[in-house]
C-alpha cells in the first residue's frame, strides 16, 4: 500500500513487457519509461479495504488538488476555504461549470458592491471577491475529482476570471474618475485590457511554477497583488481619494506587466531555441 504506480498506454506497456516478464528486474527500463514517456503519468495509490484506507484515499485525494502554481495565500487561505465548497458539490452532484457560474454571480455581486462606494459594502465587495476567488479554485477540484475536465470548462473558467477582475478595476477607475478626476475610468479600461491581454497569455504559456525568471513572471499572475490594490484602493478611498488616479496608473502598469513581460521571455526563448 502506497507504493508508486504509473500508467501508460497499451503500447508503451507492450514494449515493456518482455522487460516485465524476464526473470531479471525491470526497475531500470521502468524508471526510464517513466522519465522520458510523454503518455506515462505516475502517481501513488492506496489499497481500499476498509473504511479506515477509505478515508486515508479521500484525504490524499484532496491533499493532492492544489496547483504547482498555488501561492502561499492559496495554500493557507482559498485552498482551506474551497475544499469544503467541493466535498458539498461533489456529494451533490453540482458540475465544475455550476460552481464556475457561481463564482461569476459573486464576482458580479463584488462589481455591484465595490461601486457602491460606501465603507461597507466596499467591505462586502471584498468579502465577495475572496468568495469568487475561492469558488474559482474549487471548480478546478470539483474537475479533477470527479474526472470531468474539458475545454469549455476550461475556456469558460478563464472567461470568468478575467471579466471579474476586468469588472472590478473599471469600477474602481469610475470611482476615482468621480472622486478625483485625472482619467480614472480611461485608467481603469486600460488595466481591463491588460486583464485581458494576461488572459490570453495565460492560456497561451501557461505558468507553471519554479525558479528563476519563469518563476518571477509567473508570480505576477497571482491575485495576491490584487488583493493588496482592493485594500489600498478602499484605504485610499477613505482617507485621501486625491490619490486614488496615482493608484489606478500603478495598476494600468502592473495589468500589462505580466503579459507583455511573458510574451518577451517566449519570444527569447523561442529564438534560442531556433538557434539551437
Amino acid at each position: 500500500s502506497g507504493a508508486p504506480v504509473a500508467t501508460a498506454s497499451r503500447e508503451r506497456a507492450e514494449a515493456l513487457w518482455p522487460a516485465l516478464d524476464a526473470a531479471g528486474a525491470a526497475g531500470e527500463a521502468l524508471e526510464r519509461t517513466a522519465r522520458d514517456a510523454g503518455d506515462v503519468r505516475t502517481g501513488w495509490y492506496v489499497r481500499v479495504g476498509s473504511a479506515a484506507t477509505a478515508r486515508a484515499a479521500e484525504a490524499r485525494l484532496y491533499d493532492g488538488l492544489g496547483s504547482p502554481v498555488d501561492t502561499a495565500l492559496d495554500r493557507v487561505l482559498h485552498r482551506r476555504l474551497s475544499r469544503p465548497i467541493t466535498r458539498l458539490a461533489v456529494a451533490r452532484g453540482v458540475t465544475p461549470n455550476q460552481v464556475t457560474l457561481a463564482s461569476l454571480a459573486a464576482g458580479a455581486a463584488a462589481v455591484f458592491c465595490l461601486a457602491q462606494g460606501t465603507p461597507v459594502l466596499s467591505l462586502a465587495g471584498l468579502a465577495l471577491y475572496l468568495l469568487a476567488v475561492v469558488l474559482d479554485h474549487a471548480d478546478g477540484e470539483v474537475a479533477r475529482l470527479t474526472l470531468t475536465e474539458s475545454r469549455l470548462g476550461e475556456w469558460l473558467d478563464i472567461a470568468v476570471d478575467t471579466a471579474v477582475h476586468s469588472g472590478i478595476v473599471i469600477v474602481l477607475g469610475a470611482i476615482a474618475q468621480r472622486l478625483a478626476g485625472q482619467g480614472g475610468l480611461l485608467l481603469g479600461v486600460v488595466a481591463a485590457a491588460g486583464f485581458i491581454g494576461g488572459a490570453v497569455m495565460f492560456k497561451t504559456s501557461p505558468p507553471v511554477g519554479g525558479p528563476g525568471i519563469a518563476g518571477v513572471l509567473d508570480a505576477l499572475s497571482n491575485r495576491d497583488g490584487f488583493y493588496v490594490m482592493l485594500l489600498a484602493f478602499v484605504a485610499l478611498r477613505a482617507w485621501a481619494p486625491a490619490l486614488l488616479p496615482v493608484l489606478m496608473v500603478v495598476v494600468a502598469l502592473g495589468a500589462h506587466a505580466f503579459w507583455l513581460a511573458r510574451l518577451v521571455y517566449v519570444a527569447h526563448r523561442a529564438s534560442a531555441a531556433a538557434r539551437r
